[in-house]
Formats: C-alpha cells, structure tokens, sequence
C-alpha cells in the first residue's frame, strides 16, 4: 500500500509540474503570438460582418480589415484596446456599424449557444473579463476555454508561434478576420424575415436596444480618442426594405448614440443612413456586395483623407462614459 500511494504521490507530482510547465508556456505563447501590422498600415478597419464585407482596404490607403462575422461591440472593444497596444503606429480606427450592432440579441452572444462556445474561442486571447459585471458570460463555457488555452497543451498556439518565428505568413490568429466580399445580389422575401426575426426576434415590434453595446461603443470611441486615434464611425447602407423593418426603439437609440459621439472632436461621423443604394449593390438586405463595397469604400476613403489627423482631446475614461 506504501508504495502505491508512494506511486500516486509521485505521479501527481509529475501531472501538476506538467500542468504548471504548460501554463506557462501557453502564457508565453499568447503573449508573444502578436497580430502585427504592416509598416505602411495605420488604419484599422473594426466590425462585424457589415464592416467585413462593405469596407475593402485596397480602397483605403493604409487600411487593414480584420472585421469578423457576428462580432459584438463588446469583442470588438477588447480586440481593439489588445491590437492598439500592440500597434502604436495606428492613427485611425475605422469603425463599421449598423442597426442590428446595438440589438439587444447582441448579448446572449458571451452567454448562450451557439454563440458562446465560438465568441470565447475565437477571441480568448483579447478578453479580459475581470472586473467587469456588465457583461452576461457563461461561465462554465469561459472556464472550459480558460482549460483548453491557459492549463492543457494548445497545438494550435503552438503551431501560430512557429510559423512567426519563422516568418511565415500562414500565421493565424483567431480574433482577426479580414475583408470578404459577394458578387450575388439576393433579395427574397423569406431572406429578409429570417434576418429581422434573427436580429430582433420574433416580436421585432418590441425588440430592445442594448445597453451593453451602447456602453462598449463609447469605451471604444474613449479608447480610441485617449490614445490620440481618430475614430471614424460609419454606419453602414442596408436595403430600403430591411430599413423599413426596423424597430423604432433600434432606431431611436442609433440615432441618440451617434449624435451623442459624433459631438466630440476625436470622432468621424460618416453616416450612410439616409441613402438608397440600388439593389444591384447589395448581396442580401443587410449586406453589400462588390459594387456596393467598393462605392461605399471610397466615400470612407474621401472622408479619411479630408480629416486624416485629429485633434487630440482631453483624456476620457473608457469606464466613465457607458451611457448606463
């Protein structure tokens, strides 16, 4: 019986010194698995899908797109706060929003599936959560992420780390997306009820603007002007038939928002709300396709240049302006 517990002692040993060994080296690897931009890259293009397929950086000189599909304003904060510390040559944040960014289905996204388990995969490596009580998480699925990135041997880290100290350019980071675009335009009936049912439910009439993600916004607005970065905020065309659908409430709490930003000296309102595109520019009802993207991407280009530098503000705190 001694020398099997002696046995089971020695193992463990073994097992926690492992453990301890892998935590390390995955802290290690994230901190040094850095997304990089380019020496003539200084603009930064942010959003979800809207952004990811409407603002094209060939368009934009110095621009890179890393906007992701279904990111909410809360990773959207994080990833930029993470990429600007990382990046003191960025001069510009280009900011892609629509109506649906401040829907309040937004905040289930850190807090149930199917979202979750791919929100804090994909963006494990920018969120800090600490502290904050404003966003609904699910736990069990952020400590399980916690397991797989921080406690067990991560291949994938891994192999990131590799390819860049190698210089390889197959480096992945997860939390970076990149500009896509469509050359179809789809407009059917049953694709725009399927969008505003998955944007603001079934009762769309009663949907609910959130609170979280008018918070966030302006901490990224506070974010970007403490760091002497002009913010240029782009509320992004969507078709006249999607537009019309809009809960008043949604529209209401766009409109008092972005007013409200669009006050302060650091930010860049650049605002395609009162446009109608023809249809041959849109891939769905809430999505440009090529022809829109590209006449959308060189409004945003014309407005960049007309105000390239800003002028910088009193810091603000980042957690002071929420709005709540």
């Amino acid at each position: 019986m001694k020398k099997f517990l002696h046995r089971m002692a020695v193992f463990g040993a073994l097992l926690l010194a492992l453990l301890c060994l892998s935590y390390v080296g995955n802290r290690c690897l994230l901190r040094g698995s850095v997304f990089r931009l380019a020496p003539s890259q200084d603009l930064l293009i942010l959003g979800d899908s809207h952004a990811m397929t409407a603002l094209d950086p060939e368009r934009i000189p110095g621009a890179v797109n890393v906007a992701q599909d279904a990111e909410p304003l809360v990773a959207t904060y994080f990833k930029c706060r993470f990429i600007l510390d990382r990046n003191p040559g960025v001069r510009g944040v280009i900011l892609g929003i629509s109506y649906n960014s401040l829907a309040a289905y937004n905040d289930r996204k850190f807090a149930e599936e199917p979202w979750a388990t791919a929100m804090f995969e994909r963006y494990y490596p920018v969120l800090d959560f600490r502290g904050l009580d404003d966003v609904a998480v699910a736990r069990d699925v952020y400590n399980n992420s916690w397991l797989r990135h921080s406690v067990l041997v991560n291949p994938e880290a891994w192999k990131s780390w590799v390819r860049q100290r190698t210089g390889s350019r197959k480096v992945r980071h997860p939390y970076i997306g990149r500009f896509q675009t469509f050359t179809r335009s789809r407009l059917e009936t049953g694709a725009l009820e399927d969008a505003i049912r998955r944007h603001y439910g079934a009762a769309a009439g009663n949907a609910e603007v959130s609170a979280v993600a008018g918070a966030y916004l302006r901490r990224i607005a506070a974010l970007t002007g403490n760091r002497g970065v002009r913010l240029y905020l782009v509320i992004l065309p969507v078709h006249p038939d999607y537009a019309a659908r809009v809960p008043e409430a949604v529209r209401h709490g766009l409109r008092t928002l972005t007013a409200d930003l669009a006050g302060g000296q650091d930010v860049t309102l650049i605002d395609f709300r009162s446009e109608v595109f023809p249809d041959t520019y849109f891939a769905d009802h809430d999505h440009l396709n090529r022809k829109g993207a590209d006449a959308v991407s060189s409004r945003v280009a014309a407005a960049v240049r007309a105000r390239p530098v800003m002028e910088f503000a009193a810091p603000a705190s980042e957690f002071g302006r929420t709005g709540q």
